[in-house]
């Protein structure tokens, strides 16, 4: 099969590259096996499409760092995460899910915890670029290499590479049957399994699939006998593809990936203390976090009229269950939750894109990538991460009167398995003119994407004290009055792009080039926010005598519990209608200032800006290339869908970032050594992310106002013999 990407490609030669080890401010010395990339202590050529034509990294303007599929084996690199620790300036900033990670370069990052933020580090897979952050964690199976671009890389890669630019390359079907196996255990009880196939069906049709499975136990201790060790992930993906050269000029190339995981997810511990009246004990939020098993009877421990030998018992169970709750609040990697509790995460996610290439002639190129992404994350989670439930509150042994997380409620509004769930789906096409010639080379094109995703919440607490929340609506209340307060969101978000490039590269004299670019990016973004916080109070009182609940005088009009569905709650429709906050039929009623807040609206935006670029490159000698440049990048609409957001002001203003670097590229030592440096100032505005308010779990979106970031890098790459390489950077 012919390969159309043009220049110096060869099949075959970036799966023989061998990249450096880089780890930040350290070195690292490699022994490795005799293979043909060390053959008389040379370094190969790497060649990258870092610009989008084929260059030799050396060649290339930019501050680039490079990882081949022999480096990535070597270093048992399998997912971007571990990626980090190889590539300077680039770091992985891990949220409690995927949707809220994200990754960033030079410091530079886009942090959002509920969606709606576009990422400031472009990620992009076989010519398609990802949208969010979301999909950024994945395993890193069959790739051919991974470019890692620092610095503003809009005029090329898109509104979102204000920060710069992952570009990762899969290997394309071969034209002979190859297949590799690759089986990974380690003594942390993880696995890896990841089996690779592909060769041609015929003279112009190749066809490659490529798999993986990973498993991995949790790292946080559960020391309740009935629960598993949390923090773990079961995933695994496919990807083929399909390779078909329907002439001498024209190929396609089809790609479809699936994948799918099951992660362990990250256990909450609450240390705060709950404000019970008496005789509830200061450090009740500790002793729930020991219970095994029944809880101690606390109605009998702190009763002196008791019988001796039941409050001697009882008193024998408050102290395990302190001494243990103490363990598991003081240690971050303990925890205490029997083995039925809901604390996970699934997620699936999967595409399909079509490649084309026509050579129009030896000069002049027409590149078109069409993509389709689908992405889906479910979360339940146990917001406090201790054995008490509440329907032992309300009969059994183990509530203890504290505040618990539900799973349910006939007041859904969303009616979802999981408690929280992100979804997104898009479609992109590029169709790009690609030219070539010893006197210049340019690149121009036009970009859409067609976005759209939707954040789902439920989240239930039920308070056993409505007073003890120091809210003043509920002062007046007796202090045994229970509260449950409900979070419920629906929010949607829409966005349509669309761009124009261009790209130009002048070679004035056999060393000198002037390179510059310009994109105008456009975009529309319309919200649909749908989102309620409410309270209802409980007729149904807690007893400190027994520290259990009674019902009130009217057993209709006390909240009832389901155990065999997990804890869900019913709302009688009288308590709702008469209760202190109620709502009913999508509207709040009987709700004092500051008790609930609905809100629902729609909003659009409009915006539109530039990217650019600007600079000059002089190969001083054969072996030293020094360049300089000024680039701008953009982010464009942010749009506020978490649960803070308001009406007043739905969207973020874009993000914008203003860059100089200077550099040198340089072989030294007949070749045997690659030292490749940049110094950079990089100046960022209104930079969009997320943080979270004080005393909650709610996330506010924001423009956070602008960073100014100054900096060096340095990667060094010395073949010292045949047998020893020394990396640094």
């Amino acid at each position: 099969m012919k390969k159309y990407a043009k220049g110096k490609y060869e099949k075959g030669k970036y799966a023989k590259e061998s990249m450096p080890n880089k780890t930040r401010l350290a070195t690292a010395v490699a022994l490795v096996s005799t293979s043909a990339t060390l053959n008389a202590a040379q370094l190969d050529e790497i060649i990258v499409t870092a610009q989008k034509r084929e260059q030799t990294l050396q060649e290339v303007p930019l501050s680039v760092s490079v990882v081949g599929s022999e480096a990535l084996d070597r270093q048992n690199i399998n997912d971007v995460v571990s990626l980090t620790h190889s590539v300077p300036s680039l770091n992985f900033q891990n949220g409690f899910a995927p949707s809220s990670s994200n990754i960033n370069i030079r410091g530079v990052a886009s942090y959002a915890f509920e969606g709606g933020v576009q990422p400031s580090v472009s990620f992009v897979v076989d010519g398609v670029s990802y949208a969010r952050a979301g999909e950024f964690v994945t395993e890193l199976a069959d790739i051919e290499r991974v470019e890692v671009l620092r610095g503003p890389q809009g005029t090329l890669f898109g509104r979102n590479a204000t920060g710069g630019a992952v570009n990762i390359v899969t290997k394309r079907p071969g034209d002979e049957f190859e297949g590799s196996m690759d089986v990974t255990f380690t003594d942390d009880e993880e696995q890896l399994y990841r089996l690779s196939l592909g060769g041609p069906l015929s003279d112009t049709v190749g066809m490659s699939v490529s798999t993986f499975y990973k498993d991995r136990n949790g790292h946080y201790e559960n020391v309740h006998p009935d629960g598993d060790d949390l923090g773990g992930i079961t995933t695994w993906g496919l990807r083929t593809k399909l390779d078909v050269d329907f002439s001498d000029t024209v190929n396609v190339l089809f790609t479809a990936d699936y994948r799918d995981a099951d992660h362990g997810f990250t256990p909450n511990v609450v240390t705060e203390p709950d404000v019970l009246p008496s005789p509830a004990p200061p450090d009740l939020r500790v002793i729930a976090h020991g219970v095994v098993g029944d809880a101690p009877n606390l109605a009998v421990a702190f009763n002196p009229n008791a019988p001796a030998a039941e409050r001697t018992a009882e008193l024998a169970k408050l102290a395990a269950a302190r001494a243990l709750g103490q363990q598991v609040i003081g240690d971050p990697f303990k925890i205490n939750i029997p083995g039925d509790f809901p604390d996970d995460q699934a997620l699936t996610s999967y595409g399909f894109s079509a490649d084309l290439t026509w050579e129009l002639s030896d000069e002049l190129t027409l590149k078109s990538i069409s993509s389709y992404r689908d992405f889906f994350q479910g979360t339940t989670n146990d917001v406090i991460s201790a054995p008490g439930r509440l329907t032992d509150s309300m009969g059994g042994t183990n509530g203890m009167g504290l505040p618990v997380p539900l799973i349910s409620s006939n007041l859904d509004r969303n009616h979802e398995e999981d408690e929280t769930t992100f979804e997104s789906d898009y479609f992109t096409q590029e169709i790009r003119l690609e030219y070539t010639s010893d006197a210049v080379d340019w690149i121009a094109g036009v970009f859409y994407q067609d976005y759209e995703e939707l954040q789902k919440n439920n989240l239930y607490i039920y308070i056993p004290s409505a007073k003890g929340t120091g809210n003043a609506v509920f002062e007046d209340l007796p202090a045994s009055t229970g509260l449950l307060s409900f979070n419920g969101l629906n929010n949607s978000n829409e966005l349509q792009a669309w761009s124009v490039f261009g790209d130009i590269t002048f070679h004035l004299t056999e060393t000198v080039d002037i390179f510059a670019g310009v994109r105008w990016s456009q975009e529309e973004a319309d919200v649909d926010y749908d989102t309620l916080n409410y309270s209802i109070v409980d007729r149904a009182e807690f007893d400190l005598a027994t520290f259990k609940y009674k019902p009130s005088d009217d057993p209709g009009r006390a909240m009832s519990f389901d155990p065999a569905n997990g804890g869900a709650i019913y709302v009688p429709p009288d308590l709702v209608a008469v209760s202190l906050c109620a709502f009913a039929a999508g509207k709040a009623s009987n709700c004092p200032p500051g008790a609930a807040s609905p809100s629902q609206y729609q909003a659009s935006e409009e915006d539109g800006d530039y990217s650019a670029r600007l600079g000059a490159a002089w190969q001083v000698t054969e072996d030293i290339n020094i360049y300089a440049s000024v680039s701008r990048g953009y982010v464009g609409i942010g749009s506020k869908i978490a649960r803070e957001a308001d009406a007043v002001k739905p969207f973020l203003a874009p993000t914008t970032s203003e860059a100089v670097e200077i550099g040198i590229k340089s072989q030294l030592f007949d070749g045997s050594m690659q030292l490749n440096a940049a110094v950079f100032a990089q100046d960022v505005s209104d930079l969009q992310t997320a943080t979270l308010i004080p005393g909650t779990i709610s996330a506010l979106t924001l423009n956070a106002g602008d960073l100014s970031i100054q900096g060096f890098e340095a990667d060094v790459l010395w073949q010292a013999t045949d047998w020893l390489r020394v990396s640094a950077g």
